[in-house]
Protein backbone atom coordinates (compact mmCIF):
# COMPACT_ATOMS: atom_id res chain seq x y z
CA UNK A 1 0.00 0.00 0.00
CA UNK A 2 0.99 3.56 -0.56
CA UNK A 3 -0.05 6.33 1.75
CA UNK A 4 0.85 9.98 2.03
CA UNK A 5 4.31 10.32 3.61
CA UNK A 6 3.11 13.42 5.46
CA UNK A 7 0.96 11.18 7.65
CA UNK A 8 3.63 10.97 10.28
CA UNK A 9 1.92 10.32 13.57
CA UNK A 10 1.50 6.71 14.63
CA UNK A 11 -1.52 6.03 16.76
CA UNK A 12 -1.46 4.93 20.33
CA UNK A 13 -2.22 1.31 21.13
CA UNK A 14 -4.65 0.01 18.55
CA UNK A 15 -7.77 -1.96 19.38
CA UNK A 16 -8.67 -4.92 17.17
CA UNK A 17 -9.43 -5.19 14.34
CA UNK A 18 -7.00 -2.31 13.62
CA UNK A 19 -3.37 -3.25 12.95
CA UNK A 20 -1.99 0.02 11.53
CA UNK A 21 -2.86 3.72 11.70
CA UNK A 22 -1.08 6.88 10.62
CA UNK A 23 -2.54 10.35 10.94
CA UNK A 24 -1.69 13.93 10.12
CA UNK A 25 -0.48 16.11 12.98
CA UNK A 26 -4.02 17.33 13.63
CA UNK A 27 -5.59 13.87 13.41
CA UNK A 28 -6.74 14.12 9.79
CA UNK A 29 -6.26 12.74 7.31
CA UNK A 30 -6.00 9.29 8.78
CA UNK A 31 -4.93 6.05 7.11
CA UNK A 32 -6.11 2.83 8.78
CA UNK A 33 -5.67 -0.89 8.21
CA UNK A 34 -7.86 -3.56 9.79
CA UNK A 35 -7.73 -7.36 9.68
CA UNK A 36 -10.60 -9.47 10.96
CA UNK A 37 -12.29 -12.80 10.42
CA UNK A 38 -14.80 -12.65 7.58
CA UNK A 39 -18.25 -12.51 9.19
CA UNK A 40 -20.23 -15.65 8.29
CA UNK A 41 -22.02 -15.22 4.98
CA UNK A 42 -20.72 -11.72 4.25
CA UNK A 43 -20.24 -11.44 0.50
CA UNK A 44 -17.35 -9.25 -0.64
CA UNK A 45 -19.66 -6.92 -2.57
CA UNK A 46 -21.55 -6.19 0.66
CA UNK A 47 -18.48 -5.80 2.89
CA UNK A 48 -19.10 -2.05 3.18
CA UNK A 49 -21.96 -3.12 5.50
CA UNK A 50 -19.28 -4.46 7.88
CA UNK A 51 -17.73 -0.99 7.95
CA UNK A 52 -21.07 0.75 8.52
CA UNK A 53 -21.93 -1.68 11.31
CA UNK A 54 -18.56 -1.11 12.95
CA UNK A 55 -18.96 2.67 12.72
CA UNK A 56 -22.50 2.58 14.10
CA UNK A 57 -21.21 0.54 17.03
CA UNK A 58 -18.95 3.44 17.95
CA UNK A 59 -21.04 6.16 19.57
CA UNK A 60 -18.92 8.99 18.15
CA UNK A 61 -20.08 8.37 14.55
CA UNK A 62 -23.42 9.55 13.19
CA UNK A 63 -25.06 10.22 9.83
CA UNK A 64 -23.12 7.37 8.19
CA UNK A 65 -24.03 6.77 4.57
CA UNK A 66 -22.44 4.88 1.68
CA UNK A 67 -22.23 7.39 -1.17
CA UNK A 68 -20.57 5.09 -3.70
CA UNK A 69 -19.36 1.52 -3.91
CA UNK A 70 -18.09 -0.77 -6.62
CA UNK A 71 -16.32 -4.08 -7.01
CA UNK A 72 -12.85 -3.36 -8.39
CA UNK A 73 -9.65 -5.18 -9.25
CA UNK A 74 -6.54 -4.07 -7.41
CA UNK A 75 -3.26 -3.67 -9.27
CA UNK A 76 -2.33 -7.22 -8.21
CA UNK A 77 -5.54 -8.57 -9.80
CA UNK A 78 -7.34 -9.23 -6.52
CA UNK A 79 -11.07 -8.53 -6.50
CA UNK A 80 -12.01 -6.00 -3.81
CA UNK A 81 -14.90 -3.81 -2.69
CA UNK A 82 -14.23 -0.06 -2.97
CA UNK A 83 -16.53 2.27 -1.03
CA UNK A 84 -16.96 5.94 -0.17
CA UNK A 85 -18.77 6.89 3.03
CA UNK A 86 -19.91 10.22 4.42
CA UNK A 87 -20.17 10.50 8.20
CA UNK A 88 -19.95 12.79 11.17
CA UNK A 89 -17.51 12.19 14.00
CA UNK A 90 -18.28 14.34 17.04
CA UNK A 91 -19.96 16.87 14.67
CA UNK A 92 -17.02 16.95 12.24
CA UNK A 93 -18.11 16.04 8.70
CA UNK A 94 -15.89 13.38 7.18
CA UNK A 95 -15.30 11.65 3.88
CA UNK A 96 -14.00 8.10 3.92
CA UNK A 97 -12.61 6.03 1.07
CA UNK A 98 -11.96 2.37 1.67
CA UNK A 99 -11.15 -0.97 0.11
CA UNK A 100 -11.89 -4.42 1.48
CA UNK A 101 -10.41 -7.63 0.14
CA UNK A 102 -10.56 -11.22 1.35
CA UNK A 103 -7.48 -13.40 1.73
CA UNK A 104 -6.89 -16.60 3.68
CA UNK A 105 -10.33 -16.37 5.33
CA UNK A 106 -9.55 -12.87 6.59
CA UNK A 107 -11.15 -9.54 5.80
CA UNK A 108 -8.43 -7.00 5.06
CA UNK A 109 -9.57 -3.41 4.92
CA UNK A 110 -7.90 -0.08 4.43
CA UNK A 111 -9.62 3.24 4.93
CA UNK A 112 -8.47 6.81 4.44
CA UNK A 113 -10.44 9.43 6.33
CA UNK A 114 -10.43 13.15 5.72
CA UNK A 115 -12.38 16.27 6.57
CA UNK A 116 -15.25 17.12 4.23
CA UNK A 117 -13.04 19.39 2.11
CA UNK A 118 -10.46 16.63 1.51
CA UNK A 119 -10.53 15.61 -2.17
CA UNK A 120 -11.92 12.09 -2.46
CA UNK A 121 -9.39 11.35 -5.23
CA UNK A 122 -6.56 11.91 -2.71
CA UNK A 123 -8.07 9.37 -0.31
CA UNK A 124 -9.04 7.01 -3.12
CA UNK A 125 -5.47 6.87 -4.41
CA UNK A 126 -4.18 5.69 -1.06
CA UNK A 127 -6.71 2.92 -0.47
CA UNK A 128 -6.71 1.55 -4.00
CA UNK A 129 -2.97 0.90 -3.69
CA UNK A 130 -3.72 -2.14 -1.49
CA UNK A 131 -1.87 -5.24 -2.70
CA UNK A 132 -2.90 -8.64 -1.33
CA UNK A 133 -0.51 -10.78 -3.36
CA UNK A 134 2.75 -11.58 -1.58
CA UNK A 135 5.72 -10.29 -3.54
Amino acid sequence: MNYDAELVVSAETLEPPFVFRKTGLRGLPSFNVAVDNIPHGLKLEKSDEYVLGFMKGMNEFSDTKVNHKEVIHLADGTTANYYEIGAKYQNIELVIAGVIGYKNKKLIGVAAIGALETPIEYLKGMVRSLNLVQQ
